[in-house]
């Protein structure tokens, strides 16, 4: 089976993500508490098998 076959590559698109990171004050927690929070930067890494993340739209 090929389901994925079709799928083009992945890529890193800068302007897509600037997009999405002024979309909202993102905030990212280690967790659902929101006790230790996590610069983007590091959520950026992909280390962390889950984040909480919330943010306030206007």
């Amino acid at each position: 089976m090929l389901y994925s076959a079709w799928l083009p590559e992945p890529r890193y698109e800068e302007s897509i993500e600037a997009e999405f990171k002024n979309y909202a004050d993102w905030k990212f927690w280690l967790d659902p508490n929101r006790t230790a929070e996590v610069s983007w930067d590091e959520a950026a890494t992909g280390e962390h098998d889950y984040l909480f993340a919330t943010w306030d739209r206007e």
